[in-house]
């Protein structure tokens, strides 16, 4: 369909393209997409835009509500689950060049930030004022506020600060019909982790911190997975900053990326943060050291645990281990997470990398992962399929896959319960009657052949016929 985007231009000026070369790049995020989705969405737009300003973004937006355009916004792209390609073509949204505002109220310690600053900077300025971050992304150094902000928001620093959601005190957000309006800390619920559906996040202010005067890691190296998970449990205790942790797969890849020909010599491997003022880390390190004497635990040189904390940064480079690397990202129970990673090993899958973190008293992150081509077809396809394994051993042990977008639509009355859903839902038709916003993401596709692909008991059904296809074409070697 032909639209006059030319009315756009003179909001825009040259910040806006239909070339199909530019726009072709808007339709993947940090995933490979199979070649069959396209036979289910258009995932490339028809036009790209790059506003600078909340008015600039309320004019596109008039100009799509009145056209009926689907409109999809774009961060850094950092997701893997398609939540910020496009479904129906229309128009992306470029939010990066929303990168002028940092203002800091070093009294009240809070920040006014817009949606395009990454949080890496943002952590910068803040450092050089004295303050930091509550909690931010590992993928810090590109993903933006805004982008963040639409996820489920578990980071670095959730285990001690919660998430980030819950440091959000106002925003201002552009609803689909382009009004700019503000919203108070108690009704920021409507866009946080809503994925861009609902509104677009412009500016928010968040509470930040003391930057801590000491920060003190420790990377601790386990022979067996039973006692790895009960460790873990201790460590939540001590209440630090941040824990991480991989298994030996994980690390073995992590060599592989970076040249090294050594064999890691642990089956599971922990990195625990302690930040704050003096006394309190040397406080939580004296306990630790009572659960390092317990036996069965190994303790890395501390120049290694400084290493390890100073990468957490780079967690996508792992992804030049490839050709491609697919991963699953499930929120469970931490009192199943031993459960949970060995229904994983039995998945027949060579080498599966297994990284995560704890993000509260009781709920941990897992993200298996494992090395495919999406060059040869029929292996890639198939490799998809483990990844509804993955989600289903989750939602067995009481978790939820990690996040919607397109990937995990099939899931979402698992993830945002019978009447969260019901409310989500409510609030998109009121907001956003023409499904203007991100359409097909978060509560499920609505075009008629991609609803019942990705209706639970289809999805369900094809991926059971994929397994069963799968036995005869690995035996004779069409599939690995």
């Amino acid at each position: 369909m032909n639209y006059n985007f030319k009315l756009l231009e003179d909001v825009l000026g040259n910040r806006i393209t239909t070339d199909e070369f530019e726009c072709a790049l808007y339709s993947t995020d940090l995933a490979p997409l199979p070649g069959i989705i396209n036979l289910l969405f258009k995932t490339t737009p028809d036009a790209v835009v790059r506003p600078e300003t909340p008015e600039e973004i309320s004019e596109v937006m008039k100009f799509a509500n009145k056209n009926r355009i689907s409109v999809t916004p774009r961060a850094s792209a950092t997701s893997a689950l398609g939540g910020c390609v496009p479904t129906r073509g229309g128009i992306v949204m470029d939010m990066s060049s929303m990168d002028n505002k940092i203002e800091i109220n070093e009294k009240e310690r809070t920040v006014i930030v817009s949606c395009g600053v990454v949080w890496k900077k943002l952590e910068k300025v803040l450092n050089i004022n004295g303050l930091a971050l509550m909690t931010y992304p590992s993928s810090s150094p590109s993903a933006t506020v805004g982008g963040w902000l639409s996820s489920p928001g578990c980071g670095v620093g959730t285990l001690k600060y919660r998430r980030v959601h819950e440091q959000v005190l106002g925003m201002e957000a552009v609803l689909p019909d382009g009004e700019i309006k503000g919203y108070s800390e108690k009704e920021n619920h409507k866009f946080l982790g809503s994925e861009g559906t609902t509104g677009i996040i412009t500016m928010v202010k968040l509470k930040v911190r003391e930057l801590p005067e000491s920060v003190s890691p420790h990377l601790l190296t386990f022979d067996s997975q039973e006692k790895f998970a009960d460790v873990i449990q201790e460590l939540v205790e001590l209440k630090p900053f941040n824990i991480s942790y991989a298994n030996r797969a994980y690390a073995q890849m992590m060599k592989d990326v970076q040249g090294d020909n050594t064999n890691p010599d642990f089956e599971f491997r922990i990195l625990v943060v302690f930040d704050g003022n003096k006394k309190e880390v040397a406080e939580s390190v004296k306990k630790l050291y009572k659960i390092k004497k317990s036996g069965g635990i190994g303790v890395e040189p501390a120049e290694l645990a400084e290493e390890e904390w100073g990468d957490r940064f780079n967690p996508m480079r792992i992804k030049r281990r490839g050709p491609t690397l697919l991963a699953g990202d499930l929120l469970v129970p931490l009192s199943r997470l031993n459960t949970v990673i060995s229904k994983l090993g039995k998945i027949n899958i060579n080498g599966l990398g297994i990284e995560g973190s704890v993000v509260s008293e009781n709920k941990a992150i897992v993200m298996p992962m494992y090395l495919t081509d999406e060059r040869k077809f029929m292996d890639f396809i198939f490799a998809l399929r483990h990844l509804k394994k993955m989600n289903d051993i989750a939602v067995s042990a009481g978790g939820i896959p990690y996040g919607t977008g397109l990937w995990n639509s099939p899931y979402v009355n698992k993830i945002l319960g019978g009447e969260g859903l019901k409310e989500k839902t409510g609030l998109k038709k009121k907001i956003d009657p023409h499904n203007i916003l991100n359409p097909d993401k978060y509560l499920g596709a609505k075009l008629a052949i991609p609803s019942l692909v990705f209706h639970p008991k289809m999805y369900g059904l094809s991926m059971f016929l994929a397994e069963i296809a799968a036995k005869p074409l690995r035996f004779v070697g069409l599939i690995k």
